[in-house]
Formats: C-alpha cells, structure tokens, sequence
C-alpha cells in the first residue's frame, strides 16, 4: 500500500493559527501606513495643481479659483474657461480653515493661511500662502 504524503487536519489547524496571528499584529501597520500614502499622494497632487495654476499665470495670463468643495470632499482648481482639476481629500485630513483662494492672472495670491488636521497624528497642517509671489509652505503644527 502506498502512503500520501499531505498536511495532517493539526498540522493545517496550526498553520492557520499562525496566519491569523501574523495578520492581527501586522494588519493595523499596514494600514496606517496605506494612510500615511493618502495624505502624502494627496500633498503631492496638491502641489502639482498650484504649480500648474502658477504657470498658466504667468504664461497664458489665467486665473485660477481654488476652494474646497464639500460634496465630494476635495479642493477644486478652476481655471478661466478651463475644466475643473479635483485634488481629493484623503479620508484621514479634515477641513479645519479653508477659505477660497483667487491666484490673478499674473500669479499674484492674497497672503493667508488655511488649516487641516490630520487624524493620523492628530497634527494640524498650515497652508501658508506667501507674499505676492504665489508660493505657500505647508507647516505642520
């Protein structure tokens, strides 16, 4: 008679209990650091947007209107006569201070600061729009 060599009903019951363990103490790691992703992707495509705003400022003499929109929880960039480029909130960040922003078409923006907090570290995060010439520094408090 020939025997078959396979995992015993223990030995499965065992491997699985590891599994388990394993997922349990690495699964909230990995999920912070998916947030962690969120709030960066969201901060770079943020960047992205106002340069691409500056530029057609100062190139094609274009305003730009950026503001938070509720519905679908994002900042809306809204060119003249252009379509209108959503940079997404991640579920992590929250609306503290946001009032709109006008870029003029010759790059000019207001000095001001807008705030989000960040439920990750629970560390506010200032917007601070700079001087005339239409640069900001994001200051985490």
């Amino acid at each position: 008679m020939k025997r078959c060599h396979a995992f015993t009903t223990i030995e499965m019951i065992i491997t699985l209990g590891l599994v388990a363990v394993i997922m349990l103490v690495a699964g909230p790691q990995v999920n912070r650091s998916n947030q962690h992703l969120s709030e960066q992707r969201f901060w770079h495509s943020f960047r992205q947007e106002w340069q691409v705003s500056r530029t057609q400022a100062q190139i094609l003499h274009q305003g730009t209107s950026i503001y938070y929109y509720p519905p679908v929880n994002a900042i809306v960039f809204k060119g003249t006569g252009q379509k209108e480029r959503l940079v997404p909130l991640p579920s992590t960040l929250r609306i503290d201070k946001f009032t709109p922003i006008q870029m003029k078409t010759d790059g000019y923006v207001q000095p001001g600061t807008r705030r989000l907090y960040s439920q990750i570290d629970h560390a506010t995060y200032r917007i601070v729009i700079q001087m005339a010439r239409g640069e900001y520094d994001v200051k985490k408090d």
